[in-house]
C-alpha cells in the first residue's frame, strides 16, 4: 500500500517469530502482547491498549498479506 494512503502516524509492521524480531525493522514478535493481539485480526479491525507509560494506543489493520516463501 502506498505510504500516501497511510494515516500520518501509520506504520507497516510484520509479525514474526521471536528469533526474527527487530523493532528497528518493524518486525514484531508474535509473542509480544501487541503481536499476540494482532494474530487473527482482519483488515479493518482494531485493537486498543495502554502502554507501560500509561499512554493509550490504537492500531487498525490496513492490510493482511501472506508471507512470501523463497
Amino acid at each position: 500500500m502506498p505510504s500516501s494512503r497511510l494515516p500520518r502516524s501509520g506504520k507497516i509492521v510484520t509479525l514474526v517469530y521471536p528469533g526474527e524480531a527487530d523493532i528497528g525493522q518493524a518486525r514484531i514478535s508474535v509473542l509480544t502482547p501487541v503481536g499476540a493481539a494482532l494474530l487473527g485480526l482482519s483488515k479493518g479491525q482494531s485493537i486498543s491498549w495502554t502502554t507501560r507509560t500509561g499512554a493509550g494506543k490504537q492500531l487498525t489493520v490496513l492490510d493482511v498479506r501472506e508471507p512470501a516463501f523463497a
